[in-house]
């Protein structure tokens, strides 16, 4: 599930699009999504409000895996990153998988300080093991463990 603001949704989704994934993309009422992202079958959910946790709340309800991987469109998943989530997702005791937030190449001063803000505790290296929080950008949760919090991500968890 992509929680999508536009301006770099496309590579987003051609990075997640040859894993055997659904593709839900979030997203506000004014962004353009191009027809090449409906063609691959992308199910697209819009909403009015454009935060990214109304929108992750949003695309988590139009989703219908067992598992939902949510990212955000500034991201770019490798080929494997749905696969590796849900690998960690498999050992005991676990009930969600994250991992690092890296910038991609081409984005502006903002957006490197924006993400400095926002994701300095997801910036790589990150260390393997329990943590005390998981970012809708980069994270892993079975449909169980979502159901369970249903109240909390509907209202805007993070």
């Amino acid at each position: 599930m992509v929680v999508a603001e536009g301006r770099f949704l496309e590579r987003c989704v051609a990075a997640v699009r040859s894993s055997d994934v659904e593709i839900v993309i979030a997203c506000a009422d004014r962004t353009f999504i191009p027809q090449s992202l409906i063609d691959v079958g992308a199910t697209v959910v819009r909403s009015p409000d454009d935060t990214p946790i109304a929108l992750a709340a949003r695309g988590i309800a139009a989703a219908t895996g067992d598992v939902i991987c949510l990212t955000e469109d500034h991201c770019v998943p490798s080929q494997e990153w749905a696969a590796s989530l849900v690998r960690a997702l498999s050992h005991e005791g676990v009930i969600a998988a994250g991992g690092p937030i890296a910038m991609p190449a081409g984005v502006t001063s903002f957006d490197w300080a924006f993400h400095i803000v926002d994701f300095y505790r997801y910036l790589p290296p990150v260390r393997s093991g329990p943590v005390s929080s998981l970012s809708v950008c980069n994270v892993a949760c079975p449909r169980p463990a979502l159901d369970a919090i249903q109240g909390e991500w509907q209202n805007g968890f993070h």
